[in-house]
């Protein structure tokens, strides 16, 4: 694989990174057809590293950064960069605003990877070990037709044999020594897309959301269920559900695309139309019949063996000895007696215990959901501890986010913060796995309120109410009213303060007037900004991978029934 991105030179010094910059461009542009073209583009590029989105790469990485810093994430990434990539493709969140901050580092960041960075080993590497094939996953159904051709473009390339030997894991698998941690994690990255969604997403874009959309998926599609395929089933069987056999078959048969793109399709559909159809686990068809509509049944497939998950957190070998619903069970329900009596740290240790125990084969459909509410349940663990009173007796965990961290020794303000964070990261967690999770909203807008980040809590507030049954209409409607409260009270001050040092005759400066400026009308806007920045988007909220609401309605969700 050629590496592209440049690589570090002279100690940082400008003349060092003006050369990488070049370096840069020059791989950016060199398979672009014309010089006109290339010129326009590296116009723009040029404009973003003399003038970096500061605010917007703050605001969703969490971290401070100079004008040196992101230019190195943009242009010239090391490991530590790349590593941060999946972090800044992440969908905003449910409901928001087309120029969330969550949008413009998606099209910011996504240009330099389709661009260029995707043909570097190293930066690939970083990026997938870190969560970034399940970033670009969750783009497939973007809003934003330019950002999910691209993000689709990208992990194509990465499925290549010529990046990584995908289907050969097995046969390192029985090689003396084995794979290594690397190969292995890699792998595993690839596999655990199962759990957000990865054929629905595939599928949906059957329509061809935008010029050759069915084709790129459909050649996914085969690579994956080929990977699953190879690597983890007994005796290769890998078994898709009538519903999707049935796609196939009518993929085969459209007359609105490309010879090529009909005969993998029936190619496909006569290669895993051998096996006896997958069937849906009672449990999980009746949760179905309640909550979606059945032409989503197609997501459906069996894998007979399953990956060895044992990196979810510190796994104990007891933990490991045990498998299946049962124990998994077992541990929750442990979880939620410690819960109920106010045993915080208990209830955390419990609810990550029972996120380690490994599923079973006949579980694996199953699995996102009842992860889901684990990852919930944890959170709600990890916010009650962080408003516990000096009375509470603080240990350090064993298991979980904070396994590690010498919490019962840090100050209240701190130890406070560092649960809110954990459980934070456990509510975006579970909303990977179910975005229309309720609770899971609700207690990440509670997390992000106890960080003092208060416009992102009430945007998740918001987001919970809009879906809330009524049990939990009226806790959720005095979060966002508090908030709304707190949110008037500061912006009234910061009215009053700027009518105090304006200058005559300027009113206070608009937001407009710090706008990044990258525009939504594709690559090219993407890095040269534009008048109309935000035209591409249209009016449709950015919702977590959803279809804009002039199409059908977005995928299923399985709905599952949420404890603590």
């Amino acid at each position: 694989m050629t590496t592209a991105t440049p690589t570090e030179e002279a100690g940082g010094s400008q003349d060092g990174t003006l050369a990488q910059f070049e370096s840069f461009l020059r791989a950016a542009t060199e398979e672009m057809p014309t010089q006109e073209l290339k010129d326009q583009v590296r116009a723009g590029l040029t404009r973003r590293y003399e003038n970096p989105p500061l605010q917007v790469i703050e605001e969703c990485s969490r971290k401070r950064m100079d004008v040196t810093a992101a230019r190195k994430l943009l242009f010239y990434p090391g490991d530590e960069e790349a590593a941060m990539y999946p972090i800044m493709l992440r969908n905003a969140p449910i409901g928001a605003p087309v120029d969330h901050p969550c949008t413009k580092s998606q099209i910011i960041f996504l240009g330099p990877l389709y661009l260029c960075h995707r043909r570097s080993w190293p930066f690939v590497r970083s990026f997938v070990l870190n969560g970034g094939l399940k970033s670009l996953v969750g783009m497939f159904l973007h809003d934003n037709l330019h950002l999910r051709g691209q993000a689709i473009e990208v992990f194509r390339d990465l499925t290549s044999e010529e990046v990584f030997p995908w289907h050969d894991y097995h046969k390192l698998a029985t090689r003396e020594g084995g794979p290594t941690s690397d190969q292995a994690e890699l792998v595993r990255r690839m596999f655990e897309l199962t759990e957000v969604g990865i054929i629905q997403k595939l599928v949906a874009n059957y329509d061809s959301a935008f010029p050759n959309a069915s084709y790129l998926c459909l050649g996914i599609l085969a690579f994956y269920s080929s990977f699953l395929r190879v690597n983890f089933c007994k005796d290769q069987v890998l078994r898709f559900s009538q519903v999707l056999l049935d796609k196939l078959q009518a993929w085969s048969k459209r007359t609105d695309v490309s010879q090529e793109e009909r005969e993998l399709a029936r190619r496909l559909h006569e290669d895993f139309g051998r096996f006896e159809p997958a069937t849906m686990p009672p449990q999980q068809q009746q949760q179905e019949s309640k909550d979606t509509d059945a032409e989503d049944e197609f997501m459906l497939f069996e894998v007979k063996e399953t990956f060895d998950r044992t990196s979810v957190n510190h796994v104990s070998d007891e933990a490991l000895r045990e498998t299946g619903t049962k124990a998994q069970d077992a541990w929750k329900k442990r979880g939620n007696d410690a819960y109920k009596n106010k045993d915080w740290n208990q209830a955390v240790a419990c609810y990550s215990r029972a996120l380690d125990v490994p599923v079973t084969e006949e579980e694996l459909l199953t699995e996102g959901p009842r992860r889901a509410v684990l990852h919930s349940n944890r959170a709600a663990a990890y916010l009650a501890r962080s408003r516990a009173s000096g009375n509470f007796e603080f240990e350090d965990d064993e298991f979980g986010h904070l396994a590690g961290c010498e919490m019962a020794s840090a100050e209240g303000g701190e130890r406070a913060k560092m649960n809110c964070k954990a459980a934070a990261m456990d509510c975006d967690q579970a909303l990977d796995l179910q975005s229309g999770m309720v609770k899971a909203r609700y207690r990440k807008a509670q997390a992000l309120e106890g960080l003092g980040r208060r416009d992102q809590a009430l945007e998740a507030a918001k987001s919970a109410l809009n879906a809330a049954p009524a049990a939990m209409e009226r806790e959720i409607s005095a979060l966002v009213k508090r908030l709304e409260a707190l949110a008037a009270g500061k912006k009234e001050e910061e009215q009053e303060a700027a009518s105090v040092v304006a200058p005559a005759g300027k009113g206070k400066a608009s937001l407009a007037d710090e706008d990044i400026g990258p525009g939504a009308g594709g690559l090219l806007g993407s890095i040269m900004g534009g008048e109309d920045r935000w035209a591409g988007l249209g009016d449709a909220s950015v919702g977590t991978g959803g279809a804009s609401t002039e199409h059908k309605a977005p995928l299923i969700e399985v709905i599952s029934s949420e404890d603590s």
